[in-house]
């Protein structure tokens, strides 16, 4: 959805902000199912979340650099800066670069590393989250939780309303409030850790799978009405104060919960094995999607052959044959680690 966004074409947009809802959502679900039954409670700080993201960062810093070559060409032409484009990769090498509100540096080289910014925050406050659930002794406390993170959500864009501005490339936009800010998305990712909470403590249910497909339908048409409301700025959820936030997390909630049951037909389509090999590169592809797709825009554009066919089926080769390749070498570099630590 977010690579499709991303090609430029028409409306789909929406696909792309739908996206990041459902990843970040996603990956709170997934962090507590995963560390909550480890013995060992993962520690507060900056180590931690290197382990979350040391296999992507390198990747970060390759995509970074390929992107970086654009702006020395800019540089020569004197459209841009040598200060600038030294202070976007400092940002980007730290991470930083979405705590600035202004979209002349978090959009900068490969636009899309934001997320991996906002999940770095994530991570590191995923131990003290943790820890606070694991006290808890009753379902009925984690949805309070959970409508108050809802409400919180609310209040979000009703602050964008009053202090952001419609304009997305303004300091401090409401696009920027209610969608990039590391702070905002943190309530989309403690959503995710509570539902994973009540995922885990959920009750035996009923054996009809007929019930879960009429369940997984319902959802289905209220995402496509959500992506409908985004698309044609229906107010007030489609307006710039809630349609990155508020509009999508209802159905992402839903979504995520009747897939994670997996007794329904969107469960089981999306356990097929060309898909779980899709989702086991997305990773990788996400921050190698948009760097291509750049440079394809620029190549194309050059030869007057830039459509959204050709351009949506050379960078879904490429971007797919680059990840393979950087997969690959991956695997040869950890194969050799390995290898040392063994013989020493």
């Amino acid at each position: 959805a977010i690579f499709i966004s991303h090609l430029g074409i028409g409306n789909l947009g929406v696909l792309g902000a739908w996206g990041v809802s459902v990843f970040l959502v996603l990956s709170g679900f997934l962090m507590v199912n995963s560390y909550w039954f480890k013995d060992k409670q993962p520690e507060f700080g900056v180590k931690f979340v290197y382990y979350k993201i040391k296999r992507l960062y390198p990747l970060h810093i390759a995509t970074m650099l390929c992107a970086a070559l654009f702006r020395v060409y800019y540089i020569l032409i004197g459209r841009e800066t040598y200060p600038k484009l030294l202070l976007d990769i400092s940002l980007h090498i730290t991470l930083t670069q979405i705590w600035i509100p202004n979209g002349l540096y978090y959009n900068t080289l490969n636009g899309v590393a934001w997320y991996l910014c906002a999940c770095a925050f994530s991570y590191l406050c995923f131990p003290i989250i943790l820890k606070k659930l694991r006290k808890v002794e009753s379902r009925k406390k984690v949805l309070l939780w959970l409508m108050s993170l809802l409400a919180i959500e609310s209040m979000i864009s009703v602050l964008a309303f009053f202090v952001g501005s419609p304009d997305k490339k303004a300091i401090l936009s409401a696009q920027w409030i209610t969608y990039y800010c590391p702070l905002s998305r943190l309530v989309d990712f403690c959503i995710g850790c509570c539902l994973g909470y009540l995922y885990i403590y959920r009750e035996e249910l009923g054996q009809n799978r007929n019930i879960y497909y009429l369940f997984e339908v319902i959802v289905c048409i209220m995402i496509i009405l959500s992506w409908y409301t985004y698309a044609c700025r229906i107010s007030p959820f489609g307006s710039e104060y809630v349609k990155y936030s508020l509009l999508f997390i209802g159905t992402t909630v839903a979504l995520i919960w009747f897939i994670a049951i997996g007794r329904g037909v969107i469960s089981t389509l999306l356990s097929n094995r060309i898909l779980c090999w899709i989702g086991n590169i997305s990773s990788y592809a996400f921050l190698i999607h948009s760097v291509v797709i750049e440079y394809l825009r620029s190549i194309l554009g050059h030869l007057n052959m830039l459509n959204g066919l050709t351009i949506t089926i050379l960078s879904a080769i490429l971007t797919v044959g680059a990840t393979v390749v950087w997969m690959k070498i991956e695997s040869v570099y950890q194969k050799r680690k390995a290898t040392l630590n063994k013989a020493y």
